[in-house]
């Protein structure tokens, strides 16, 4: 191919051909993706993706569309329905967007028309994908004046650049920055291999165990202590001792004619070790479902890749013996991240300490990781917490930059976000802590911290009933949860004269390692009458050099509520 070709064909396929797209063409593009299982027929994904189809006929090219007519027409949503409060457009829109660069980057790479969603927006973007053959002959062109970054070398950089960021892409599935990219290549960061799903005999063609696969990768890819390499995607990274394959195999669960179907999932080490496996159940009538089967998906991707997932837990097991092969005395960065993990999960102070110095070491060393500035926002979160200190000192400052620094780096991902929107909810600026949360939302609809996040702004803003219902969500998923899980529980437990389920709430927080149980434990025991436990809990404050009041400034701290918390303070006295 020559070169005026070639750059002929660049053209080309980057033209946007809508205009000269028909109906019966976008229909048959619609029929290859069901057809190749990237989507399957009746599933939501499918008719948001027909929906728009439609849009797109109807409305013309780049039209947008409204989040409030696809929640309704396609969602199911009531007339009462309030994007700014439900986040469910967003959530599948990014969803249809991820399945759709999946499918175009795998078995959709030579179809004829290519169907895109523009980040940030609902409509599609449809073009006409030429081949070689297609192109018409080369034009000569009118001599231009050069310019200097019209020269042969820049542009030769430029388009190794290009091919570099498209391989890496397609390559590792996790993360979209190259930061990420940068940091799987220097084989710090864990790898998950996701195996194409596996069908055994007399189970019916129709089970759309290609969607799910690439479905679970792209949940997968959303968390960030490891990197994901999709099924779509052959590669030959090496396997080493620090990384897992997920494997996916597909089979009936007994020989009636109607017979449920089982897909059998499985973690394993490089060795074959089975870590992890569990087996979801499927009726045939629910495969295009979403619920029964993409929700299963779904839920199972934050079992596998939360902070309380396997991967995760598996990895701060392995943290002390992984920390010694490490020679030069520099852990790698993804161990300052699991480090916080287990300091958030356990209250341990040596994770606590351990965690801050590695993360400010990686800040002074300019980590270009999101998840490390990520991280250092919490820590230096709690450390102005911790010292009652005005809402310009520096920690605050210092945690806000972090932050910010972590949305820079990775403005795609969810880890920025989410940190950017707890620190300005302990700000007490609670529309654009919602506004930082819900983007955190939508990148990773599976990490189940954000959806606690959001309760708790539920609860702030005065929604008390939808905040508990969204943490209660995510309590019954595990059982060891963070202790300020459960604040909000204990708080509302208070509001509505409950002090036997705020003196329960309080207790767990406790038990998890969480201190600020124990003020609102007190003022639970005080309300219940049991002078017992009252003075068990002071002597345990005493003991840490801090009074009852100083304890509930904590708990204000990180859930600004003043009325509310003027009132345990009062009923504490």
């Amino acid at each position: 191919m020559t070169d005026d070709r070639r750059t002929l064909m660049h053209a080309a396929s980057e033209q946007s051909l809508e205009t000269a797209l028909t109906l019966a063409e976008c229909q048959e593009q619609l029929d290859r993706i069901a057809r190749a299982g990237a989507l399957v027929a009746d599933s939501r994904g499918y008719a948001l993706l027909a929906y728009l189809l439609d849009h797109y006929q109807k409305a013309g090219p780049r039209t947008p569309v409204k989040a409030y007519a696809i929640a309704v027409d396609v969602l199911g949503r009531p007339s009462s329905f309030d994007p700014t409060r439900d986040s469910i457009v967003r959530v599948e829109v990014s969803r249809l967007r991820k399945l759709l660069e999946l499918y175009f980057l795998g078995p959709g790479a030579s179809d004829p028309v290519r169907f895109s969603i523009p980040g940030g927006q609902s409509h599609l973007v449809l073009r006409r994908h030429l081949t070689e053959a297609e192109v018409p002959p080369p034009v000569e062109p009118e001599p231009v004046r050069k310019f200097p970054w019209q020269s042969p070398a820049i542009a030769l950089g430029a388009a190794i650049l290009c091919v570099a960021l498209i391989t890496g892409f397609a390559a590792l599935r996790g993360g979209t920055g190259t930061a990420e990219v940068d940091a799987a290549l220097a084989e710090e960061f864990p790898r998950l291999f996701v195996q194409p799903f596996k069908k055994l005999e007399m189970v019916a063609e129709a089970f759309p165990r290609g969607a799910l696969s690439a479905f679970l990768a792209a949940e997968l890819s959303e968390f960030k202590t490891f990197r994901v390499i999709g099924p779509s995607s052959p590669s030959t990274l090496p396997v080493r001792a620090r990384d897992f394959i997920l494997e996916g195999t597909v089979l009936r669960a007994d020989r009636t004619k109607n017979a449920l179907v089982d897909l059998r999932l499985t973690l394993k080490d490089k060795f074959g070790t089975i870590l992890w496996s569990d087996t979801l159940r499927f009726d045939p009538q629910d495969w295009g479902g979403p619920g029964p089967v993409f929700q299963a998906i779904s839920g199972i991707s934050s079992t596998l890749g939360g902070a309380m997932g396997v991967i995760d837990t598996i990895g701060r097991d392995r943290l002390d013996a992984e920390l010694t092969e490490w020679s030069d005395g520099t852990p790698p960065e993804f161990h300052c991240i699991l480090l916080w993990q287990s300091f958030d999960l356990l209250k341990d102070p040596d994770d606590r300490s351990g965690a801050r110095r590695c993360l400010e070491a990686a800040a002074a060393n300019k980590s270009r990781v999101s998840q490390v500035w990520s991280a250092l926002g919490f820590s230096r979160l709690l450390d102005w917490i911790e010292t009652g200190a005005h809402l310009n000192a520096p920690e605050v400052q210092g945690a806000l930059a972090a932050a910010n620094r972590a949305v820079l780096l990775d403005p795609e991902g969810a880890d920025g976000h989410e940190s950017l929107g707890s620190i300005l909810t302990a700000l007490g600026r609670l529309p654009e802590a919602r506004t930082a949360l819900e983007r955190a939302r939508q990148q990773n609809p599976s990490n189940l911290d954000t959806i606690v996040k959001l309760g708790w702004l539920d609860c702030l803003e005065g929604d008390w009933g939808t905040g508990r219902d969204r943490i209660q969500s995510v309590l019954t998923r595990f059982t060891v949860v963070p202790g300020w899980y459960r604040i909000p529980l204990a708080l509302a437990a208070f509001l509505d004269g409950d002090p036997a389920e705020m003196l329960r709430q309080s207790k767990a927080m406790v038990a998890s390692g969480d201190h600020r149980g124990v003020a609102l434990a007190t003022i639970a025991a005080g309300l219940l009458g049991d002078d017992r436990e009252v003075d068990l809990h002071l002597s345990t404050l005493q003991a840490k050099g801090k009074s009852l009041s100083q304890s509930l400034m904590e708990v204000e701290a990180i859930f600004p509520d003043k009325d509310l918390m003027a009132r345990l303070q009062a009923t504490a006295e």
